[in-house]
C-alpha cells in the first residue's frame, strides 16, 4: 500500500507564495492550463499552467516508517487549511529536535530571530521528488464505457476503481461524463490506464449480468413460492541480465533490438561474456535521460513472483489456461507460471511488461471473492428452485456466465467432472466419468475389469465358471458420449476416470503460460554488428 490520495489530487504553487496547496484537477481549461478545484471551495475553482502544477508524492509505508529527520535536513512542513487558504505544503528545514517534537523554520525564514512552528513528526515529510508537469508529454484519451455500466462508474465502487486505475497509471485526470471515461496524462499513463480500465469493465460487466440474472432468478422463485406457496551521447546506462535473454532482446534478425533504437533514439551494445560467466553485460547510449529508461525497460528481463492462494489457482489460470495466456499475451511477457508447489505466480519479462502484467493479475484477483459469492447464491437460489419442483433449474440458471470464470465449481451437484488427460500427442479433454453404456445383450450385468481384455460375467456367477462362459464384446457407448481425442495414454475406458473429480491425469505441478516462439540461438558475430 501507498500513501492514498483522491481522485485527481495535485498540488498547486499559488503565484506569490512559497506553498505547494493541496487541489483536485478537474478539467483542462483553455490554453491547455490546468483547472483546479479547492476543497470546500476555500478558493474558487482557477485553471494554472502545467509548469506550477505537481502530483503528491506516493510514499510507501516503510518509507514513512524509516522518515528520520535530523537537524539541518530540509523537510516539507504539512500548512493546515484557514478560513483564507486550503492545505499545503512548505519547505523548511529542521532547527531542533526536542523529545519527540521538531523546530523547524519555514523556507524564507532568515535570522535566529525568524519564527519557529513547532511540530510532530507526523506533520513533516521528506522534499517531494514530483517535478512540474509537462504540457508537451501530456495527452488526452476517451474511454466508453459498455451500456449499463453507468451507475457502477457513479457509485463509490466504481470511484474506488477509478482510483486503483489512477495510482496505478500515473495518469494526472480521470473522469466521468455519462458513459465516457476522460484520462490526461502521458502516453504511456493511457495504454496502462486502458488496459486497466479492460479488466474492471470486463469483471463489472459479468457481475452486472449475475445480478441481472439473480433479480430474475429472485422473481421466478418468487413466482413459483407464490403458485405452490415457495486489464557523442549524453547519458548511458549499464544493466547486467542473463545470457539466456539476449535472443529475445536481439529478435529474429535484430529486428527487436532495432525496433527499441529507432523508437527511443538510442544505441543498445550487448557486450561479450566473460569466459564461465553466464550473465551478459547491456549498454544503453542516448540523449536524454527518460529515453534511456524507457529503452532499459523494454530490454531489463525482470522475475516477479506473486503469492496466491490455492482456492485461487482456478480463478487465476482461467478455462483452458486462457486468462493467465490472456494476460501474458497482452503484456508480451516471456512466461506466466502458476507454480502450485510454491503457490505464487511466477512471471518474466521486460521489467515494464512484469510491472503492468503484476497490476493486471492483482487486479483480477480482486474479483475473486465476489465471484465466488456468486456461484454460492446462484447454488443457493437453483436449490430452493428445484424444492418447489423447477428441477430444469440447474440447466436454466447454472450458466450465468462462461465457464472460463469458474472459481472453486463448489455448488456443482451433477456429479460431473472436467478432468483432463495430458498424453504424447497433446492435452486430451476426457469423456464424463459417469459414462452411459448400452448393454449388447438384455439382463443387467457387471463388467470384470480385473485384466486389460475384460469381459461381461452375469451377476452372482462365480469366478470358477467363468472359463466356460461366452465372452462378449465390450458395450458400446450411447450415441452423443463423448470421445478422448489426442494421445493420452491408455484407453479411453481407463482415459474417462481421469474426469472422475475433476482431476487431472495428466499430473504436473504448475500451469506455465509460454511464450511459441522459438529461442533463435545467438548470432555469433552480435557483438560485431551491435
Amino acid at each position: 500500500g501507498h500513501d492514498r490520495v483522491g481522485l485527481g489530487a495535485v498540488e498547486v504553487l499559488k503565484e506569490g507564495t512559497r506553498v505547494w496547496y493541496c487541489g483536485q484537477a478537474v478539467d483542462v481549461g483553455p490554453g491547455e492550463r490546468l483547472v483546479v478545484a479547492f476543497e470546500s471551495d476555500i478558493w474558487p475553482k482557477d485553471s494554472f499552467p502545467f509548469s506550477r502544477v505537481r502530483r503528491p508524492p506516493r510514499r510507501k509505508p516503510e518509507e514513512v516508517a524509516a522518515f528520520a529527520p535530523d537537524v539541518g535536513d530540509e523537510v516539507e512542513i504539512r500548512v493546515d487549511a484557514s478560513e483564507h487558504a486550503p492545505a499545503g505544503w512548505a519547505t523548511a528545514t529542521v532547527r531542533r529536535i526536542k523529545h519527540d517534537f521538531y523546530f523547524v523554520a519555514k523556507a524564507g525564514a532568515m535570522g535566529p530571530d525568524a519564527s519557529e512552528a513547532i511540530v510532530e513528526k507526523d506533520k513533516l515529510r521528506t522534499p517531494s521528488s514530483s517535478t512540474a508537469l509537462v504540457q508537451s508529454a501530456m495527452q488526452q484519451d476517451e474511454y466508453k464505457l459498455p451500456a449499463g455500466l453507468g451507475a457502477w462508474v457513479s457509485s463509490s465502487d466504481g470511484f474506488g476503481c477509478l482510483n486503483h486505475i489512477q495510482e496505478q497509471a500515473n495518469l494526472t485526470l480521470i473522469q466521468v461524463h455519462k458513459s465516457i471515461v476522460k484520462m490526461y496524462g502521458e502516453s504511456k499513463a493511457l495504454l496502462r490506464a486502458s488496459k486497466l480500465l479492460d479488466v474492471h469493465v470486463k469483471h463489472q460487466v459479468k457481475i452486472q449480468d449475475f445480478q441481472d440474472k439473480r433479480e430474475k432468478g429472485l422473481k421466478a422463485l418468487e413466482t413459483k413460492r407464490n403458485r405452490i406457496e415457495g486489464t557523442g551521447y549524453k547519458h548511458h546506462t549499464e544493466i547486467s541480465l542473463d545470457r539466456s535473454y539476449v535472443p529475445r532482446i536481439i529478435g529474429r534478425g535484430g529486428d527487436r533490438i532495432k525496433e527499441v533504437q529507432d523508437k527511443y533514439d538510442v544505441v543498445i551494445r550487448i557486450l561479450d561474456a566473460e569466459p564461465n560467466e553466464g550473465d551478459r553485460t547491456v549498454r544503453i547510449f542516448g540523449h536524454s535521460a527518460e529515453s534511456i529508461e524507457r529503452a532499459r525497460a523494454e530490454v531489463e528481463f525482470v522475475e516477479e513472483a506473486l503469492d496466491i492462494e490455492p482456492e485461487m489457482y482456478q480463478w487465476l489460470v482461467g478455462k483452458g489456461g486462457k486468462t493467465i495466456q490472456g494476460f501474458k499475451d497482452s503484456c508480451g511477457l516471456m512466461y506466466a507460471t502458476l507454480d502450485r508447489e510454491k503457490g505464487q505466480l511466477r512471471t518474466c519479462g521486460p521489467r515494464h511488461a512484469v510491472k503492468e502484467a503484476l497490476a493486471m493479475f492483482e487486479t483480477h484477483l480482486m474479483y475473486f471473492p465476489v465471484f465466488n459469492q456468486m456461484d454460492e447464491e446462484m447454488g443457493q437460489l437453483i436449490d430452493q428452485l428445484e424444492e418447489y419442483g423447477d428441477y430444469n433449474a440447474r440447466w436454466e440458471w447454472t450458466w450465468y456466465r462462461d465457464e472460463g470464470y469458474e472459481t472453486s465449481g463448489k455448488g456443482r451437484r451433477d456429479g460431473k467432472g472436467s478432468g483432463k488427460g495430458q498424453g504424447k500427442g497433446g492435452r486430451q479433454q476426457m469423456a464424463d466419468a459417469n459414462q452411459a453404456w448400452e448393454y449388447p445383450r438384455g439382463g443387467a450385468r457387471d463388467w470384470d475389469n480385473g485384466g486389460r481384455n475384460g469381459r461381461w460375467r452375469a451377476w452372482g456367477e462365480d469366478e470358477e465358471d467363468e472359463e466356460d462362459e461366452e465372452e462378449y464384446e465390450p458395450p458400446q457407448r450411447r450415441r452423443g458420449a463423448e470421445k478422448g481425442k489426442g494421445g493420452a495414454k491408455g484407453d479411453q475406458q481407463r482415459g474417462g476416470k481421469a474426469g472422475k473429480n475433476g482431476k487431472s491425469k495428466g499430473g504436473g505441478k504448475a500451469w506455465v503460460a509460454q511464450d511459441d516462439d522459438d529461442e533463435e540461438e545467438e548470432d555469433k558475430t552480435e557483438s560485431e554488428e551491435m
